[in-house]
């Protein structure tokens, strides 16, 4: 039984350190990241604050009569609504 005790306690080892280089890997990313985009930050100030709601464009609808207007005609007349973000 000490060999498995000892196999486990290795592998717990080498668990161990693989997390605190990945942490450490992780944070140094973090740091230049946020280095950057504060140098991005200072270099270039907004001038205006960016909305995330997006903008409506409406296509007008064709002029026809109802006599003339099958199904699939009147689905592409419809007014469609696109989403610009």
């Amino acid at each position: 039984m000490p060999w498995l005790m000892d196999s486990v306690e290795a592998h717990l080892n080498r668990m161990i350190v693989s997390r605190h280089m990945i942490d450490a890997v992780i944070r140094d990313v973090v740091h230049s990241r946020t280095a950057n985009q504060s140098k991005l930050d200072t270099a270039q100030p907004l001038t205006t604050a960016p909305t995330n709601e997006p903008k409506l464009i409406k296509q007008p609808v064709r002029e026809t009569t109802i006599a003339s207007v099958n199904d699939e005609q009147a689905s592409s007349m419809r007014s469609p609504v696109i989403y610009v973000v």
